[in-house]
């Protein structure tokens, strides 16, 4: 936690007492593009990267989802898979898998309440305009059910750009890093891994990295 702001980690325990169980929310049904239903239970004792992204089929999230179905070598390598959730429906699903031959599920959360649960889904603005929407997010489920977060998807340096870990049962143990391009610093944290060692490996793409 070296160089951590300690109001932010006070509203992260917070927020942590708050989500409780529910940050395993994932054992809920998710429907993929098949329409097949798809929970955490399955991936019980694995590597499971689950992602949240706003909407199929824009240039941000095309980018984010051809990324991860590129290192498809390299997730597999240490057992590792990638969902991808949304709010849209399954016909939108099956649409932007064909189209970009994405080699992984991309799971319908058309109520949004998994991206509640999770803590994803809030107010953003854009072009002048404020609305509610999914705010990219990327966790990693470990084979002990400890969780990973990459916090802080923004291009802004105002933002709060961080990894967050969970244990099994929702509960805050600590955070890695603040705004910027130093040792310990990230720029927009993107994509997490762990070796066999148990060393835990983040993207970091502002920072190129």
């Amino acid at each position: 936690d070296e160089g951590a702001d300690p109001t932010e980690t006070a509203r992260l325990r917070e927020e942590a007492e708050a989500l409780g169980e529910e940050v395993t929310v994932l054992r809920r049904r998710l429907q993929d593009a098949p329409k097949r239903v798809r929970t955490l239970e399955e991936r019980r004792g694995t590597f499971t990267l689950v992602y949240f992204y706003p909407k199929d089929d824009t240039p941000g999230c095309t980018i984010e989802a051809c990324e991860f179905r590129d290192a498809e070598r390299a997730l597999h390598a240490v057992g590792a898979i990638v969902w991808g959730v949304s709010p849209d429906d399954q016909a939108s699903k099956a649409a932007f898998r064909d189209k970009f031959s994405l080699n992984f599920p991309i799971l319908a959360d058309l109520d949004h309440r998994v991206a509640d649960a999770y803590g994803v889904w809030g107010e953003k603005a854009a072009l002048g305009k404020v609305y509610e929407g999914v705010h990219r997010t990327t966790f990693l489920i470990a084979p002990d059910g400890s969780i990973f977060v990459a916090e802080g998807h923004t291009k802004d340096y105002k933002g709060h750009p961080h990894v967050i870990k969970f244990d099994k049962d929702g509960k805050f143990i600590k955070q890695w890093g603040t705004p910027g391009n130093g040792p310990g610093q990230f720029g927009m944290p993107h994509c997490l891994a762990i070796d066999s060692k148990g060393n835990l490996y983040v993207g970091d793409r502002d920072n190129n990295r």
